[in-house]
């Protein structure tokens, strides 16, 4: 039940929905609008590759880093000629040096505690050139705990049928997910079961770590835009610079 395990063949599929060609885009107009020409990027808790594809696609030269073997086998089999790091990303070091980390799609929400979450900073912050970017996104409280908690959802993505049953903290501010999902093989079908676990932080408590390890310029917006969150913002971008 461990998360990024069992479901990593079907990632793909159930993410489907997620545009990440768009993502990057608004990631290249970060950049821009940050005077940074290096292209060396590391692309953190990559997963699959599905980002790390748009980055390449984009001009980027890219390195992943995840936790998961078996998410990173597949992001393998995918780009076989791009270089992929098992490791974790509250702590981890590297001899590369890149002009931009970045993290897609609410990885960093993993982190669950203040400490994993400033360790994971500090390992950034080391590997990063000056100037450098360290941009990611971030599940807010509000989506948490007012569009997560307590719903129970039904997906059909081709022969892969999914239920998605949430459930919210107040007190930790953790949101769990209990993620079933059925696999069609011919006239049987394979139950796969993962838990999922998030942690919504207020966006003070985040720009505080990040200034607390070095980073001096730091930004936040509401997803997609260069607006500043608003109390029903679902999803933000964080933007530091070293």
């Amino acid at each position: 039940m461990r998360p990024f395990s069992e479901i990593a063949p079907y990632y793909d599929r159930l993410m489907s929905h997620v545009r990440y060609k768009i993502w990057v885009d608004y990631t290249k107009e970060i950049i821009r609008r940050n005077g940074i020409d290096g292209k060396r990027v590391l692309d953190l808790a990559c997963g699959t590759g599905e980002p790390t594809r748009h980055l390449i696609r984009a001009g980027f030269d890219v390195v992943g880093l995840d936790r998961s073997e078996a998410m990173l086998e597949v992001a393998k089999a995918k780009l076989p000629d791009v270089k992929f790091i098992q490791a974790d990303i509250r702590d981890f070091t590297l001899d590369e040096r890149f002009d931009i980390v970045t993290s897609y799609y609410d990885s960093i929400n993993y982190l669950l505690s203040e400490a994993d979450l400033r360790s994971c900073f500090q390992s950034v912050f080391a590997v990063l050139n000056s100037p450098g970017l360290f941009i990611f996104d971030m599940n807010t409280i509000h989506v948490l705990k007012d569009h997560w908690d307590n719903r129970i959802v039904v997906r059909e993505d081709g022969n892969i049928f999914s239920i998605w049953e949430n459930g919210h903290d107040p007190t930790t501010n953790i949101s769990t997910l209990k993620l079933t999902v059925f696999v069609r093989e011919g006239k049987r079908y394979l139950r796969l079961r993962e838990i999922h676990k998030e942690r919504g932080y207020s966006l003070e408590l985040v720009l505080e770590n990040l200034r607390r390890v070095g980073f001096q310029e730091c930004q936040v917006y509401h997803h997609l835009t260069f607006n500043p969150p608003h109390r029903d913002t679902d999803r933000v971008m964080f933007v530091a610079r070293r």
